[in-house]
């Protein structure tokens, strides 16, 4: 389904194209919270379920952006739920976590400059730099933390195409690295119940 969205861009807005936008994400969730075993399963799948909304709020018209903005903030509070209660402060774990934090810095340092320092695109822009955080301290499947990096390029991509310089193929590259954050968030999560059912969490 991502795959017919993505292939379909050329001829946005069409019928339908906000559900379609939506739909690999609404699966994503189904599928976790059905299948989730653990608190923070269930927290990242009501995470997907709040990125849907703001899918189809971006996808409708620019009147409802801050709706969008605001869903994908809720989205990601959800996520900062999930990883957080499983941090570790480890060396190697503390280092992309530093990583992370600094990137966020620099990001929000840049969208303040351009946006007038306006506060929700603040406030977005901390909430994003913690998800990044709390996903880098986070023990278990290594899948989450590259779905929060790729999360992070995606919505660096949309807030420069934006604020900033408009980008070649801003919306493909935005959507390619959204979906693959998405797939790669649910997959660590749903790779976490197997290795809790056997031997127990990888060194990550």
């Amino acid at each position: 389904m991502a795959l017919a969205y993505l292939g379909t861009l050329p001829w946005l807005p069409y019928p339908g194209s906000f559900l379609l936008k939506a739909l690999p994400v609404l699966v994503a969730a189904g599928w976790l919270l059905r299948t989730a075993r653990s608190t923070g399963g269930r927290r990242v799948g009501y995470g997907l379920l709040w990125s849907a909304l703001g899918d189809v709020a971006l996808a409708l018209d620019d009147r409802f952006f801050l709706v969008g903005l605001t869903a994908f903030l809720i989205a990601h509070l959800c996520y900062i739920a999930a990883f957080g209660p499983e941090a570790q402060l480890q060396r190697a774990r503390l280092f992309r976590a530093g990583g992370v934090a600094a990137y966020g810095m620099a990001l929000g340092a840049v969208l303040g400059q351009a946006t007038n320092w306006q506060p929700p695109i603040l406030l977005y822009a901390v909430v994003l730099t913690s998800m990044g955080v709390t996903a880098a301290l986070r023990q278990g499947s290594r899948l989450v933390f590259l779905g929060a990096l790729a999360f992070t390029v995606s919505d660096s991509l949309l807030a420069w195409d934006r604020f900033l310089i408009p980008l070649p193929l801003a919306h493909l590259w935005v959507m390619l690295t959204y979906y693959l954050a998405q797939g790669l968030i649910t997959g660590g999560m749903l790779d976490d119940q197997i290795l809790q059912g056997s031997e127990g969490y990888p060194d990550s």
